[in-house]
């Protein structure tokens, strides 16, 4: 209904498309209504098993079966507010205010640090922002790696990012790019006429296409660790002699752009930590290697 309102096709407007119209945009209203109302509901009760929560943290230990009951009484909370705090950032995901979710899925990690589920969700979130395929895929190696309960679904979630990377290199990298991060330096010279604020947006616009592309490799690379390598040729994993070249290419860019300052300290405990997993899940699919029987 929305495409034939814009495109206006087939002649103009029917009295039937006016009512999908019509029917649609009531639709909107009201599930803009409920996801309101559910927000707010969340919050309040957030924000009263939350003033329960504080007076059991700072009773004075007197008896040790009472402080057994307060304990429980405060792990249950605890709980309570973690899935509340879930919920609540699905809500606001689902309204599109990403921040919003966004803190809501880090206070339910806090809360129950050992459980996937937050970092499952902010992987979601990351994956629906194209720039940030790197931090989408730490996100999930958390999820898979936590220490109580994984959340299983993350893997599927993972491998369904890891293949979308790889299409969006293919769409967009071209085959013989070597020059791409001299690009900056060269295109300063040429535009010189141009105002300096224009110049800072232009150079800054630059820059971030060439951190986007070297995360996307750096993420396809380690799809490549998971999958494995194939020494022959005789299968669909990567050739061991085309990994080391495309590991050389990717130090040598990763070395410029350290050396740029490109990226932040906290990506790149996140690029570390996503290394290690691909280092953990090596020719596994992206699933843990067991260490049983190892000594």
């Amino acid at each position: 209904a929305k495409k034939r309102k814009a495109g206006g096709g087939g002649g103009g407007m029917t009295p039937s498309s006016d009512a999908s119209d019509e029917i649609l945009d009531d639709l909107e209203k009201r599930h803009k209504q409920f996801l309101n109302e559910a927000i707010a509901l969340y919050k309040y009760l957030i924000n009263k098993y939350t003033k329960m929560l504080s007076p059991l943290s700072q009773t004075s230990n007197t008896k040790a079966s009472q402080d057994d009951s307060d304990d429980k009484a405060e792990q249950a909370i605890i709980m309570i507010l973690y899935r509340m705090y879930i919920n609540l950032g699905d809500l606001y995901r689902y309204s599109c205010s990403t921040k919003l979710a966004e803190e809501c899925y880090l206070k339910a990690s806090k809360l129950a640090p050992a459980t996937g589920n937050p970092f499952n969700q902010l992987a979601v979130i990351s994956q629906s922002q194209e720039s940030l395929t790197a931090v989408s895929l730490y996100y999930y190696a958390r999820s898979l790696m936590a220490t109580n309960e994984p959340f299983d679904k993350s893997r599927t979630n993972m491998l369904s990012l890891l293949e979308d990377n790889k299409k969006w290199l293919e769409d967009h990298v071209r085959d013989d790019d070597s020059h791409s991060r001299a690009i900056v330096a060269g295109n300063i010279e040429a535009n010189s006429s141009i105002g300096k604020r224009s110049q800072r947006e232009w150079i800054m616009k630059e820059k971030s296409a060439i951190n986007r592309k070297f995360l996307a490799q750096l993420v396809d690379l380690q799809w490549d660790f998971m999958k494995g390598v194939s020494l022959d040729g005789s299968d669909m994993r990567i050739h061991l002699d085309e990994l080391l070249s495309k590991m050389s290419s990717i130090i040598a860019s990763f070395t410029d752009l350290l050396a740029s300052a490109s990226f932040s300290e906290s990506l790149l405990c996140k690029l570390v930590a996503t290394m290690a997993f691909s280092t953990l899940t090596a020719s596994n699919q992206g699933k843990l290697c067991s260490t049983k029987g190892l000594s």
